[in-house]
């Protein structure tokens, strides 16, 4: 006869069975419910890249962390491992094949649990497409920090975007322009908050920020205007959504494209965003996804990080120069009509040459001369009358003293004396000419660092032959 058992013995297996049921119900609950995904197509100059952002809904609360994992051929591989509040995933190794399946892991100390497979058909249109069409050489780099920020920004130029205004705009010779928001779906508001407070040794001078609804419609941008020197912007913002996911903000500088996934919702994350640049550089930032209720994206301000160069000029001195035949062999140069030999290693760049009232070109009167050969001839003229001018700007990018050369020819017909205003860094050098009717001919020799500016403009009005001609600008 089969024993049966008594229930002395039976109570053990009862608490056993009871244990692992209430594990597997444990465990049960632990199981993530929902996986979804986003998909973008990134095209840029090397071709498109593709991105995915799986995100899953998970009610459980005694996870460590998640796994995504991707079949590949036949098989699921590891692509991250994520902390225990992470609700989404960006996949920037996606391929273009017709069907990527993945699955996402729940884990603790007592194993992983899987969520069911979830396949992407890629033959669908994906939900967002990135062109990519901007130019500019810029870096991101993107992080989240602590929840009511207080930052000093110790001297340096700061935009804030709430008040529009500028502090300490001569730190940089960098500039932050056309600051604007683009808003198609709902409203801006204008917030005091300690959310972000930015100090100058230790006081205040400004709080709050802008408010944007998290809408794919909307957009912030701003120029960062460079002067080929390195320098790095910091914007400063935070971001929240409520919804079952922690959306995504595209930050679009330049060529550079990143795309930062707030890792969770219900919540504000400060995020504090670095663009490295030396060129004139757009920026963008818009929501990837459309949430509704508190969900925002919040600006807080701009700041420029390095200082420029000193710039600094010195008028050496200013010879009669007779022979109208220069010698480039050794040096730099930019000619009266802007064309421009310049070693692309040299440390001189920015280099431009513009006019202001009537001019003329003339084809004779100058020869640059490389190496025996003609490079660069002729001169710009300008009648003698204060409404005309030539400017020229130099930036020198190293941490040396280099010496420019401004070659020019000037003659007035008349008894009375005349001069030209020469404008370093907006200092005045007036140059008398000796006399009337006669053609001088100078090379001014000027020692820089930093930004050169440079204007030349007859004073008074002389009428007849009087002319001013600019005939070009060397240096090394």
């Amino acid at each position: 006869m089969p024993k049966i058992l008594s229930s002395v013995h039976f109570v053990p297996l009862f608490i056993l069975f009871l244990f692992l049921f209430m594990a597997y119900q444990s465990w049960q609950e632990y199981k993530i419910y929902q996986l979804n995904q986003l998909a973008y197509t990134l095209h840029t100059s090397a071709g498109e890249m593709y991105l995915r952002r799986i995100s899953w809904v998970d009610y459980a609360s005694n996870e460590d962390g998640y796994v995504v994992e991707r079949k590949i051929e036949g098989s699921y591989r590891l692509l991250a491992t994520l902390e225990q509040n992470a609700i989404s995933y960006l996949d920037g190794t996606a391929s273009d094949d017709d069907l990527l399946c993945y699955r996402v892991g729940a884990f603790n100390q007592a194993g992983t649990v899987y969520s069911d497979e979830f396949c992407i058909d890629n033959t669908d249109e994906a939900s967002g497409v990135i062109d990519e069409t901007d130019e500019g050489d810029v870096s991101i780099v993107a992080e989240f920090i602590a929840p009511k920020s207080q930052i000093d920004i110790a001297g340096r130029e700061i935009y804030t975007i709430k008040s529009a205004s500028v502090i300490n705009p001569e730190f940089s010779t960098a500039e932050i322009e056309n600051v604007d928001f683009s808003i198609a779906t709902g409203n801006l508001s204008y917030r005091d908050s300690n959310s972000f407070v930015f100090l100058e040794q230790g006081e205040e001078l400004e709080n709050g920020y802008v408010s944007m609804p998290f809408n794919v419609e909307n957009k912030f941008s701003f120029t960062l205007k460079g002067n080929d020197q390195e320098q790095t912007a910091i914007l400063y913002l935070s971001a929240g959504t409520w919804g079952t996911m922690g959306g995504s903000l595209k930050i679009r500088a330049g060529e550079s494209i990143e795309i930062l996934t707030l890792p969770s919702s219900h919540t504000w994350h400060n995020i504090k965003v670095e663009f490295k640049f030396k060129n004139t550089t757009q920026i963008e930032i818009t929501p990837t996804e459309n949430y509704s209720s508190y969900s925002a994206v919040q600006f807080a301000a701009i700041i420029l990080n390095n200082a420029s160069r000193r710039s600094e000029a010195h008028l050496l001195q200013v010879d009669i120069e007779k022979d109208s035949v220069i010698d480039v062999s050794t040096v730099a140069f930019i000619s009266s009509t802007g064309i421009i030999n310049n070693n692309s290693d040299h440390p001189i760049k920015g280099l431009s040459v513009n006019y202001e009232g009537t001019t003329k070109y003339r084809s004779k009167g100058a020869s640059f001369m490389q190496d025996g050969q003609l490079v660069a001839s002729g001169q710009t003229s300008m009648a003698w009358q204060e409404d005309n001018a030539v400017n020229l700007t130099l930036n020198n990018i190293s941490d040396d003293v280099n010496v420019a050369s401004v070659y020019f020819k000037a003659g007035v017909w008349s008894h009375e004396s005349a001069s030209i205003d020469l404008l370093i860094n907006g200092i005045s050098f007036p140059i008398e000419l000796a006399g009337g009717f006669k053609w001088f001919y100078f090379k001014v020799d000027i020692e820089f660092e930093g930004e050169l500016d440079l204007q030349l403009r007859p004073i008074g009005k002389f009428a007849g032959y009087s002319q001013l001609y600019f005939t070009g600008l060397i240096w090394q």
